[in-house]
């Protein structure tokens, strides 16, 4: 192969191999970075599915809270007075502060009272039993059961999960000593999950823990304070958690769907990326193929031609030996072998325009 083609060939091939590592490079690391922060955009969204199911949660522990520090309800606790019950159980008045169900606890630990808001509950009579034994390790807990702010969990319950807020019944002013405790619970239905989706602007997705439709991912986290977020394909990322009831138990398994925009993005700057790498490894290569071109094949090319030009005459050199001219042992030459002698004057004619050139 020729000089100039070969040059060119090699300075392709080199340009393109360089485009393609440099693309590589750039792709790792670029939607390494861009993994990361679509993974830390999905543990957001889980933080905030916690915390607006928490939420849920401490809403229902103000309202619980307002009827536990309450000079009727302390009355009520030690009278039983029927008016009480006539004024303030009421479903609508209860149904609108989305409270489910209602219990009135004793301190020797049995209920006083229960009412069903919930059409659901109101189906099913074994509700106060047992919800009342689902309470009674923590309502014995010291921590929470002589705990004057009460306490607030999930509890599995055969209805469903329910949130359940527990709070000592003291006077208005919170004055003892406590005579019980007033419990209000919250079922988690698909309403409640709809609402949470809205609140939270995720797409959001409930199981029951235990049940057969459980994602993989969910059934592998440990606790509620474990997550998991695992992209579903090209265009979705899931976010897993879970959470437990009163005593650490699984109760809900949540999922979070969101498009993967952030990958997409990433994708869009590789693209930008890989155009900018290919247009700079062409103008480079050009700018090479010009510069050697110029500089160097020209001239070499230039060289050639002019041996060619002096290897057309006919004779050859003949080397002077050190310490004599030149010419004269040219002349010498000659003399001892005319068919090998090349025109002196030919050859310092090749020589000089070769300077010139260069």
């Amino acid at each position: 192969m020729k000089l100039r083609p070969l040059v060119i060939l090699s300075l392709i091939i080199t340009t393109v191999a360089l485009v393609i590592v440099m693309r590589q490079v750039c792709e790792r690391s670029i939607l390494n970075s861009y993994a990361g922060i679509e993974r830390r955009d999905a543990e957001r969204n889980i933080q905030r599915l916690d915390n607006g199911f928490a939420q849920i949660g401490k809403e229902l522990h103000i309202k619980v809270a307002d009827w536990g520090l309450w000079d009727d309800t302390y009355r009520y606790m030690s009278d039983h007075n029927a008016q009480y019950i006539k004024s303030n159980m009421e479903l609508t008045s209860l149904a609108a502060i989305k409270v489910d169900f209602v219990m009135l606890i004793a301190t020797n630990h049995r209920p006083i009272y229960s009412f069903a808001v919930n059409p659901v509950i109101q189906k099913d009579t074994s509700v106060q039993a047992e919800l009342m034994a689902r309470l009674a390790l923590a309502l014995a807990d010291p921590k929470r059961g002589k705990n004057a702010e009460g306490f607030c969990g999930l509890i599995k319950m055969t209805v469903g999960p329910m949130v359940t807020s527990v709070h000592p019944i003291f006077t208005t002013a919170g004055k003892g000593p406590s005579r019980g405790w007033i419990v209000f619970g919250r079922l988690v239905q698909d309403d409640e999950v709809a609402d949470l989706a809205t609140r939270t602007q995720l797409n959001i997705s409930r199981y029951n823990a235990g049940a057969l439709d459980v994602p993989v991912e969910c059934a592998r986290l440990k606790s509620e304070k474990e997550t998991s977020v695992k992209p579903l394909n090209a265009d979705k990322i899931a976010g897993y958690m879970r959470s437990d009831d009163l005593y650490g138990a699984p109760v809900l398994l949540w999922r979070i769907e969101s498009p993967r925009e952030i990958y997409h993005q990433g994708q869009k700057t590789i693209a930008v990326i890989t155009k900018v790498i290919g247009i700079a490894g062409l103008v480079f290569a050009l700018v090479m193929i010009i510069l050697m071109e110029k500089f160097i094949i020209s001239r070499i090319a230039g060289l050639n031609r002019q041996v060619q030009r002096i290897n057309g005459d006919p004779g050859s050199i003949a080397l002077a030996p050190k310490g004599t001219s030149a010419d004269a042992e040219m002349i010498s030459a000659s003399d001892e072998h005319p068919a090998h002698i090349i025109n002196v004057s030919a050859a310092r004619a090749a020589y000089a325009d070769y300077i010139v050139a260069a």
